[in-house]
């Protein structure tokens, strides 16, 4: 009975280190800029992450050059949302996030 209990725990340690492994085999990152004009950048914007049927995934801030950087997201489609004080809510287009990627948005002004 022992041996079969240890077997058990052993099956089960396992399993658990191989799903963390999984769960975190999402590398893929979107980097952008956030500028206000040409040359004035947009420092502590609000950024979101969003599935595109409108699930909240993610956010984070801009830092004082605009640049953000979302990190582990996981494949599929999403849109990013920028909000900042005096300016109206700007929205991207759909785009989609495969395995493994890194993604450079355009500018955002």
């Amino acid at each position: 009975m022992s041996h079969s209990k240890n077997s058990f725990v052993i099956l089960l340690v396992f399993l658990l280190f191989t799903s963390s492994l999984i769960a975190q085999n999402t590398s893929n990152t979107i980097n952008g800029i956030v500028k206000s004009d040409e040359t004035t950048f947009v420092a502590f914007a609000s950024i979101g992450l969003f599935e595109n049927k409108g699930t909240f995934v993610k956010s984070t801030l801009t830092d004082t050059r605009g640049q953000f950087s979302i990190k582990n997201v996981k494949p599929g489609n999403y849109t990013i949302r920028i909000d900042y004080l005096d300016y109206a809510t700007y929205s991207s287009e759909s785009f989609n996030v495969t395995a493994k990627e890194t993604i450079n948005l355009p500018t955002i002004i």
